[in-house]
């Protein structure tokens, strides 16, 4: 099923603070529509915090990026092209 742009957007989000959770880390999920930060995470060991922003895609093409906001933030992309609901999407660092 084709998801509307902003469905797909928040999928992504929520499947790259999920993974990051899973390690042990504590991910926040920042909302609304001019954010330039996705996710916020946070290092309990070493009380460091990183920005993240999330690119998400069910097509061929990746939506434009128009470069990483933060010197300090990192760029995770997510890709549902052919994923089953039941499948995880792949993710590109």
């Amino acid at each position: 099923m084709k998801l509307k742009k902003e469905n797909l957007s928040m999928a992504g989000e929520y499947a790259v603070a999920s993974e990051i959770c899973r390690r042990n880390f504590y991910a926040q999920v920042t909302l609304g529509h001019q954010k330039k930060t996705d996710i916020l995470v946070y290092n309990p060991d070493s009380g460091k915090e990183v920005g993240i922003e999330v690119k998400a895609k069910q097509g061929k093409e990746w939506p434009g990026i128009r470069g990483i906001n933060d010197r300090q933030a990192l760029l995770i992309f997510v890709d549902f092209e052919n994923k089953k609901d039941t499948e995880r999407p792949d993710f590109y660092v």
